[in-house]
């Protein structure tokens, strides 16, 4: 793979910085975002369903399928999928920058209004419809990547690093803390009771609320939760930060613009992900049960440090095992339907919240604290079908996505073209 040249580079009157047009895409960044959206279906369905305290909490389910089930989605799937995401989000960030390049201006003016429009997305989503919104911490998060971006991938991998420790680094500092000074130790007891108390109040309100309240008691509810999302963010925010600059390292390498030339690197990837990724979680998995993640401890410390390592190798490892499929004979076709799902990515990740939340909430079916895990697979995979169906046959019509061409016609201020020429068709590239 070729790095930048100067040819790369148009002169300073090249024309002004422009949406991505679809015969422009990489079509395997689009095929990561649409699987990422199945592992974050997988993840938030319990999320949509029942309240924190049942998630973060050992629950006794009504049957041992129920515990299989979601014991799978914590080892495989929770943490996995949006550190994929963020780490594509950090991606996309560098073709803001290479098209700044390109157009012989800066593309910050551009990046900062796409970034308050996301702002503004996120906090409806998380006040209006859902409360587990990652929109609005992904737009904090990404005007702190300005900050990084100039640096080179090696800098950019080294402070990537000291995100994703940085939650356990905190949760250690506390054990020893409290290990070592009698007074600490009484604190932390106390906060972490309180935080325990505060989840369990939050959660009896949720099981009263969220089936039969009233659109004002639902959003009321809505809103606590959502504000105590925020007092959560510094244990896993920096993790989101640290894949939105793995994202932009990978970006700047150029890994995934001609994907093929890097199969060797992908198996490996893939290999050394899942042998370290798998055991890495199920500890994690494992230990979250055997100690309150609400407050520090040395066993909390060890499963954060699981969680910081764990997740990113298993993410990486799945995308890998997808774009070597991908790059398989056949299967750039099949994988069509997916590559869709994800260039219409936003579109289909708030209708994932729109379409649960009426399953589960009183202004739809009033399903909430109802449905036990071993039903989700049916609901997750009909719903992600469906999306696989819609995907396609909307891009065969238009452009964007409808979330995707209000986000750019904001962003760019003014109305985009919506309706697909018939010349302009997407189509699946070639992968030989």
């Amino acid at each position: 793979m070729r790095d930048m040249s100067a040819a790369d580079v148009v002169s300073p009157n090249a024309a002004a910085i422009q949406p991505v047009a679809a015969p422009e895409r990489i079509p395997v960044i689009d095929l990561l975002r649409g699987w990422a959206l199945l592992g974050i279906l997988t993840v938030n369905m319990e999320f949509f369903s029942w309240p924190l305290s049942y998630i973060f909490f050992p629950q006794q389910w009504p049957s041992p399928a129920d515990t299989v089930v979601e014991t799978g989605i914590k080892v495989f799937a929770q943490g996995k999928f949006y550190t994929l995401f963020s780490t594509l989000f950090g991606l996309g960030f560098s073709f803001f920058l290479l098209k700044g390049e390109r157009a012989g201006k800066s593309a910050m003016g551009t990046y900062v209004r796409r970034i308050l429009v996301l702002l503004v997305v996120g906090l409806i989503h998380g006040y209006l419809i859902w409360m587990g919104d990652i929109l609005t911490l992904y737009a904090v998060t990404a005007v702190i990547m300005l900050l990084f971006r100039k640096a080179q991938p090696k800098t950019l991998v080294i402070a990537a690093v000291i995100c994703t420790t940085l939650p356990l680094l905190m949760m250690l500092t506390g054990a020893v803390g409290g290990a070592m000074d009698e007074k600490t130790r009484i604190e932390i007891e106390k906060s972490t009771k309180e935080n325990e108390a505060e989840f369990k109040r939050m959660s009896d309100s949720a099981l009263r609320t969220y089936p039969t309240g009233t659109f004002t008691e639902v959003t009321r509810q809505r809103t606590w939760e959502f504000n105590a999302f925020w007092t959560y963010v510094p244990f896993f925010g920096p993790g989101v930060l640290g894949m939105f600059l793995m994202g932009l390292a990978i970006g700047r390498k150029r890994y995934l613009h001609n994907a093929a030339d890097h199969l060797p690197l992908f198996r490996k990837t893939l290999l050394i992900g899942a042998g370290l990724g798998i055991p890495l979680s199920a500890y994690a998995v494992w230990g979250s049960t055997q100690t309150s993640m609400m407050g520090p401890s040395f066993l909390g410390a060890a499963v954060q440090t699981a969680m910081a390592f764990g997740n990113p190798l298993l993410a990486y490892a799945y995308a890998s095992a997808l774009l070597l499929l991908y790059h398989q004979a056949g299967w750039a076709q099949r994988l069509h339907p997916m590559v869709c799902a994800g260039r219409m990515a936003l579109t289909n990740y708030l209708s994932q919240s729109l379409i649960c939340t009426f399953i589960f909430y009183s202004h739809g079916l009033g399903q909430y604290g109802k449905i036990t895990p071993k039903y989700f697979p049916f609901i997750i995979l009909s719903i992600y079908a469906a999306q696989l169906v819609w995907s396609p046959w909307w891009l065969a019509r238009f452009q964007f996505g409808p979330a995707e061409w209000l986000w750019r016609t904001l962003t760019y201020g003014k109305a985009q073209p919506m309706r697909l020429p018939g010349s302009e068709k997407y189509n699946v590239q070639s992968t030989k």
